[in-house]
């Protein structure tokens, strides 16, 4: 199957920003008093929304609401050399732009550290579009985003692929009437449905591009 179009998540699918974002937990738990915690458990609320796990953690330990903007202060301090790109997805991203094909990115990152986080890394040009927090859009499952891509660049459905690694985006692209890639890092027995499973962009390449 040929796509054109490659509309990627960012978090966790093209960086993974898992390690520094846990981090970001853990200083801000320690600010609130918590030194005992299951970073585990952390990370696999974090794989399905940050809000989710702030929302626990909350609850877990009867914190206030400060909590959450103390974490956000934490997060974004992060530098963006500790945000690293997965194996090959720089390489990923170059060959599909050389291809004279389409890579979009959807996040609910916030515009600023997203666009650091590219130009850091010198990809920042490999996107067509980059759409984040600020678009206003409704978050993903909600196709909004997507839909709003597909027609602003009369993109062809059957050529157009979801990417991400969390149940989410593949909702989401499926929400579209898109194909779905689950990239699957942490090698899950869950493969949330998806049209396509990878556990590495090498594997991505040699199918796609």
């Amino acid at each position: 199957m040929k796509f054109e179009n490659f509309i990627w998540d960012f978090d966790g699918t093209l960086f993974n920003t898992y390690p520094a974002t846990l981090d970001a937990f853990e200083i801000t738990l320690k600010d609130f008093g918590v030194f005992e915690y299951s970073r585990d458990e952390i990370y696999d609320d974090t794989r399905k929304t940050i809000t989710f796990a702030l929302e626990n953690l909350i609850k877990k330990y009867d914190l206030n609401r400060i909590f959450v903007d103390k974490f956000w202060e934490n997060a974004n301090k992060v530098h963006p050399k500790y945000n690293v790109p997965f194996e090959n997805a720089i390489i990923c991203c170059k060959k599909i732009k050389d291809n004279n094909l389409n890579n979009f990115i959807i996040t609910h990152r916030d515009k600023r550290s997203t666009h650091e986080i590219l130009r850091y890394y010198g990809v920042f040009d490999l996107f067509k579009e980059i759409i984040t927090e600020e678009n206003g859009f409704e978050n993903k499952p909600n196709p909004e985003s997507f839909l709003y891509v597909i027609d602003k660049y009369d993109l062809i459905l059957s050529k157009t692929l979801c990417i991400g690694d969390r149940e989410l985006d593949i909702k989401a692209g499926k929400n579209s009437n898109i194909k779905t890639c689950f990239m699957n890092f942490d090698n899950s027995d869950n493969l949330l449905e998806a049209d396509f499973v990878f556990n590495s962009f090498n594997e991505f390449i040699n199918k796609f591009i």
